[in-house]
């Protein structure tokens, strides 16, 4: 198959992902019905690491977000997962560190490359955009495998 419907279905994957973890939490700081804001982007791979590929989702709630990672092609980061960190603004132009790799939940995929965590809490509220940095392993956390700038989707 190739790579082109292999991001297909990964896509596919995502949305049914995304589903699973804006339904996960349940401090949901929009009327009752309305879905929590969501922000979505590609991940684009560091030049050491250009067969990386994937994409990810985070929906925003009141005092926690959730985040749903499809990843490919990624390096073996060892059993505590890919380290990654959140900043306010975008891979091109990072903002303020919201939350660095020691205070998030290491990103082990499953066999076909998918993770989810549900209500991590940190007020992101206001925020208008994010970039999510993979970083290689808990020994080499300085190490960035690919970075996704999400975007709120309309």
């Amino acid at each position: 198959m190739g790579q082109k419907w292999t991001k297909r279905l990964q896509l596919g994957g995502m949305l049914v992902l995304a589903a699973f973890v804006a339904a996960g939490c349940d401090s949901d700081p929009t009327e009752p019905g309305d879905p929590p804001p969501e922000f979505s982007g590609q991940f684009v791979a560091a030049e050491a690491f250009e067969d990386v590929f994937g994409s990810a989702i985070i929906s925003v709630f009141e005092s926690a977000f959730s985040v749903a990672v499809a990843l490919q092609e990624t390096p073996d980061p060892g059993e505590d997962g890919h380290p990654w960190t959140l900043s306010e603004g975008s891979c091109e132009n990072p903002g303020d560190l919201l939350l660095d790799w020691d205070d998030l939940p290491g990103i082990t995929l499953d066999d076909d490359g998918n993770w989810s965590e549900t209500g991590i809490t940190a007020d992101l509220d206001g925020v208008e955009g994010f970039a999510l940095e993979v970083r290689h392993s808990t020994d080499e956390p300085d190490t960035v495998i690919a970075c996704a700038t999400l975007e709120e989707d309309s």
